[in-house]
């Protein structure tokens, strides 16, 4: 073997035990590497998943708990014979936090869709409905407003 051949297997013999010198030296010698988050940084969240299907009805949901400020939030959909409907809906149950939530569904004579909103105590909610023959009502906060067809 060649005095380069030795020279380079020695060198690439060296490369693990060069890696972890160098690790340790940073990981405990630099002060500009971040350290580990304190436990009250790291946080476990809740997952849950639904799900009930047949031939000619379902559901699907999924949410997570456990969220920033004690929030969680969802989303889902279902079907059945002659409809199909979804929602969704994020927020807390401590006071001052924001909350929002919607939802839609069509069956064979409407169709309907829904935001709603909360935020320190004032409350926003928008529903649109439409019914067969054209009808169009626009609901904010329970005041209506039909639209003309």
């Amino acid at each position: 073997m060649s005095f380069s051949k030795v020279f380079v297997l020695k060198a690439i013999l060296q490369i693990p035990l060069l890696l972890l010198l160098c690790t340790s030296l940073r990981v405990s010698g630099s002060k500009h590497l971040p350290h580990d988050p304190s436990p009250h940084f790291i946080q476990h969240y809740n997952i849950s998943k639904r799900s009930n299907v047949s031939q000619t009805a379902g559901e699907l949901s999924w949410g997570a708990a456990n969220l920033l400020f004690d929030s969680g939030a969802g989303a889902g959909i279902n079907w059945h014979e002659g409809f199909i409907g979804g929602g969704f809906n994020a927020g807390s149950t401590k006071h001052g936090t924001p909350n929002i939530g919607g939802g839609w569904s069509i069956n064979e004579t409407s169709i309907t869709w829904g935001i709603g909103m909360t935020w320190e105590g004032t409350t926003l909610s928008i529903a649109i409905n439409g019914v067969k023959g054209g009808k169009l009502q626009v609901t904010i906060n329970n005041k209506h407003v039909e639209i003309p067809a």
